[in-house]
Formats: structure tokens, C-alpha cells, sequence
């Protein structure tokens, strides 16, 4: 299968950031490597795979295009369906992967974002930058400051 320049690049331009880092990684040229083992394909297929891994994740081919091809290279109707499957699995397991390090990333920001407008607890004296009254822990203090 060989993708249009144009329409790749146009649909690279235009996907999130999640979608761009993962075509940008080694993610999908190991799936493409764990596909071949596993059905016995040989190692010139797996280029052929990552293309139709992009061609799924950009949305630049229909499933029975990618499925077509698939089939020119020797790959049976059953094992066609069945790759096309675990290519959109490794498509989902990466970018939910990523996508849930966003979520934590943003979780994490907004924490710190409240924490910062929480007033300033003194716990010791020396803490204390303000002119107020600042209590002792010591018991004979307190049991004497209410006299």
C-alpha cells in the first residue's frame, strides 16, 4: 500500500498530539513486528503493516482498502480481517496509554494550581511573618494564656 503524500500530511496536520506522537514512536513498528511473528509473516510485510496502521490511525483508508491490500501481499481474507483487528487494538491500547498521562498531567496541574491559592498555615514561630500573636506548644502556656 503506498499513501498519498498529500493526504498524509494534510491528516498529520490536522490530528491531535496523542495521534502525532504515536506515529512519531516506536509503537507502531512493534506491533507491526509482534503481527509478523505471530502469523509468520515475513519481515519485508512489516513495512506494509505500519502503512496500514497509518492509513487506520489517520483515517486516510477505508477498512476493505487496507484489507485489499493486505490480500495483494498474500495474506488471506481470514488473517487480513483478523491483522486489521490487532492493528486497531495497538491503536487504542497506544493513544489510551497516552491519553491517560494527559489526564494525570492535567489532574496534577490543577492540584497545584488550588494548592497555591490556599492561605499560608504557620506551624512554629519562626514561621511567622505577620505581627499576630503566635502560640506556644508548651502546656504551662497554654493552661496559664486563658488567665
Amino acid at each position: 500500500m503506498t499513501l498519498d503524500w498529500a493526504k498524509f500530511h494534510a491528516a498529520y496536520s490536522k490530528a491531535s498530539d496523542s495521534i502525532r506522537s504515536l506515529i512519531d514512536s516506536e509503537a507502531l513498528p512493534k506491533c507491526a513486528a509482534d503481527i509478523c511473528l505471530k502469523y509468520n509473516l515475513s519481515e519485508e510485510l512489516k513495512k506494509e503493516l505500519v502503512v496500514c496502521a497509518l492509513a487506520k490511525l489517520l483515517a486516510i483508508e477505508t477498512d476493505e482498502i487496507i484489507i485489499a491490500n493486505l490480500e495483494k501481499e498474500g495474506i488471506s481474507n481470514e488473517d487480513s480481517y483478523s491483522i486489521l483487528i490487532e492493528i486497531e487494538q495497538c491503536i487504542i491500547e497506544n493513544t489510551s496509554q497516552k491519553l491517560e498521562a494527559n489526564e494525570v498531567y492535567d489532574e496534577i496541574s490543577q492540584v497545584e494550581a488550588s494548592l497555591s491559592s490556599l492561605p499560608t498555615i504557620r506551624t512554629m514561630a519562626s514561621d511567622s511573618t505577620l505581627p499576630e500573636n503566635t502560640y506556644s506548644s508548651v502546656q504551662s502556656a497554654i493552661l496559664n494564656e486563658g488567665k
